[in-house]
């Protein structure tokens, strides 16, 4: 009996763990398209007032693409 209620415990624990993973990796869709439409207002507003070179165009460039990488 004391191996079964382990084995009970045991999987008990497990599903606990499931469902709050399950729980904690979603991200709501209204907070994702507020932060995506916050950082595209951000980063094309540095378009016009940034001075043409090629420093900041690759700057932007990159921080664009961590930002897009970092929300998938």
């Amino acid at each position: 009996m004391l191996s079964q209620a382990q084995g009970l415990a045991s999987d008990m624990a497990e599903v606990r763990w499931l469902l709050i993973e399950q729980d904690v990796l979603g991200i709501p869709v209204p907070v994702l398209l507020v932060v995506l439409f916050w950082l595209c207002l951000l980063f094309m507003s540095f378009g016009p007032f940034a001075p043409p070179n090629v420093t900041a165009t690759v700057v932007l460039f990159l921080c664009a693409l961590a930002v897009a990488a970092a929300s998938k």
